[in-house]
């Protein structure tokens, strides 16, 4: 919500418009979220990454909806896209870790493809 506040508070001084789209997919993806709809959420969180490809709260939101509905794959591509725009973040480089080829399934259900 904090992120989304100053989304918009930067929009109001004159940002660009596609701020404000990529705020708004990324609003009703957690509603989408909320209301346990994980693969609305998960696509539109996905619009919101190419809106603003840099907006780290959709793509960590993109990797919990993934990971809530078991698409480890998915989930360990959008981390790997994550770390190249913040290299240093911890935890995410931690649940990456545990990944292994062995623990993901080749034949695991990709609702869309993200892989880039």
């Amino acid at each position: 919500m904090l992120f989304l506040a100053a989304v918009l508070m930067s929009c109001a001084a004159g940002e660009t418009i596609h701020i404000k789209a990529a705020a708004a997919a990324y609003e009703k993806g957690r509603v989408a979220q909320r209301q346990s709809h994980v693969d609305a959420a998960i696509q539109l969180f996905g619009e919101a990454i190419e809106i603003e490809p840099t907006f780290t709260g959709a793509r960590q939101a993109l990797i919990q909806a993934d990971l809530s509905a078991g698409y480890r794959l998915q989930a360990a591509a959008a981390i790997t896209q994550l770390l190249q725009i913040e290299p240093v973040e911890v935890r995410d480089r931690i649940v990456l870790g545990k990944f292994s080829s062995s623990s993901i399934s080749r034949k695991e259900h990709w609702p869309n493809s993200r892989l880039s």
